[in-house]
């Protein structure tokens, strides 16, 4: 097999798959839910809190593919020992944004799943019911999309509108009490359904930051009053911030996001980092994808001593899932020649490469100083001095950034002014033992190499990678 036809590292979809090693968090983190939900009365609503690009979504898709695997092995013995795993459901609400109205597409992806389901099909009049009364709950919904509609429940948008409030032709209290009863009677289903004393479904919804305010919000309400079900449990992967500037954007800055969010739900979590004995695997295989000859395209990093050194830029940065796979992408494209390179590339020059496109997906604002020709050693410094500390490796990487300027007499005083230790009285052979390195680093040209880093990152043409 070539390179090329290996599976990307990327194609995520269970714990086998996952080289950050999140399984033992989620199984943890489900514990905690068949606990919790002990202690509530209605469905049990958590938040998982991550930025955009921390792998929310991947770490939902694995737990839901592990959850509805261990379902399915149960079916054996259902007979004696019922199930014990909860039906998943996975909604994406940003999907479903357009539409407008929330409750038609929660309503129908969950039906559909417990049509599909291997154990809760069996009750097929319990399911008919359900969809029946989810059929009249949806002839209720104002704003939907008739092919949404039409497709979930076979009901017509233009027929559904006659049961719309129509304030010149309807009774307006016989139509709220036609609104209140159709709820009533989907959420008087869906406990029959999927009630109990232990867990029977966990609801996954992401995206939800995502959503335009007013939807977000929406969506919050309907989880909150129609699902509100002694049995479910729902869990809401957000960016907690991003979130609560949508709700103050709809409520006003005034809007005390936290208490207002405690109204939904009881209880949020921060997603964790990945161990850092588990980061090195993932950024190896990364590389190997896209930095390594996959007969799609040749890499100037055909030095191992750029690419393993790559890790340890990582390391100081700490990108995201996300931000770690653009810059491999970004990298990836950079390094790009038609054919096998004959002859070895500077270090100084691939891991400079390689930090300016760290900065690209990581520190945007340094990225863009240093790019028109700034200097921003203090903060890059500073952060190799934190990462390395005051040791040669962390000297080392002081050179790799500060070699890439083509004025170096002042790199002695800035290396001290970030921690490192150069001694005083030997200013003349600091110097000197640092333009060494700096040759050795980037060849004997100085020259100021990050704008042409800059140049050939922002722009496609290929006359930036020759």
């Amino acid at each position: 097999m070539t390179e090329f036809q290996h599976k990307s590292p990327l194609q995520i979809e269970s714990f086998e798959d996952d080289l950050l090693g999140m399984e033992a968090f989620c199984r943890v983190f489900e514990e905690y839910l068949f606990i919790d939900h002990d202690f509530v009365k209605g469905s049990l609503v958590v938040s998982l809190n991550a930025a955009f690009g921390s792998g929310k979504s991947t770490l939902l898709k694995m737990w839901e593919n592990d959850l509805q695997n261990r379902r399915n092995e149960e079916k054996g013995d259902a007979a004696e020992n019922g199930i014990e795993t909860p039906l998943v459901i996975s909604l994406n609400a940003w999907e479903s944004d357009f539409y407008g109205e929330p409750l038609i597409p929660i309503i129908s992806e969950l039906v559909e799943k417990i049509e599909k389901d291997l154990h809760l099909s069996a009750q097929s009049n319990q399911v008919q019911k359900l969809k029946s009364g989810a059929k009249t709950a949806a002839r209720f919904a104002l704003g939907l999309a008739n092919s949404v509609v039409r497709g979930a429940f076979q009901v017509d948008a233009i027929e559904a509108g006659k049961y719309a409030v129509q304030p010149e032709e309807t009774n307006l209290l016989q139509d709220y009490r036609g609104r209140r009863d159709a709820l009533e009677n989907l959420k008087k289903l869906l406990a029959e359904t999927l009630g109990g004393d232990r867990p029977k479904a966990f609801v996954f919804i992401d995206e939800l930051d995502r959503c335009r305010p007013d939807y977000a919000v929406s969506y919050l309400e309907t989880i909150k009053h129609v699902f509100d079900i002694h049995g479910m449990v729902f869990v809401l992967a957000v960016d907690y911030d991003h979130l609560g500037n949508s709700a103050r954007s709809l409520y006003g800055s005034d809007l005390k996001f936290p208490e207002y969010f405690r109204k939904f739900v009881q209880r949020s979590f921060e997603l964790p980092e990945p161990p850092e004995n588990r980061r090195p695997r993932f950024y190896q295989e990364l590389t190997t994808f896209y930095l390594d000859d996959q007969q799609l395209r040749f890499t100037r990093f055909d030095q191992s001593n750029v690419r393993e050194n790559i890790p340890e830029l990582l390391k100081c940065f700490r990108p995201t899932a996300r931000q770690t796979v653009d810059f491999f992408r970004i990298l990836g494209h950079l390094s790009s020649v038609p054919e096998r390179p004959k002859g070895p590339m500077y270090v100084g020059y691939g891991l400079g490469m390689a930090l300016m496109v760290c900065l690209k997906v990581s520190e945007k604002n340094v990225y863009h100083e240093i790019g028109n020709g700034g200097r921003s050693d203090t903060k890059i410094l500073t952060l190799f001095h934190k990462t390395f500390g005051d040791t040669d490796e962390g000297r080392w990487w002081a050179g790799v950034y500060l070699g890439g300027f083509e004025e170096i007499r002042e790199t002695p005083q800035i290396m001290r002014t970030a921690g490192f230790f150069l001694p005083e009285n030997d200013e003349g052979e600091s110097l000197n033992s640092l333009i060494h390195s700096q040759h050795n680093l980037w060849g004997p040209h100085t020259q100021d190499r990050y704008p042409q880093f800059y140049r050939m990152i922002e722009s496609i043409s290929p006359e930036y990678r020759r």
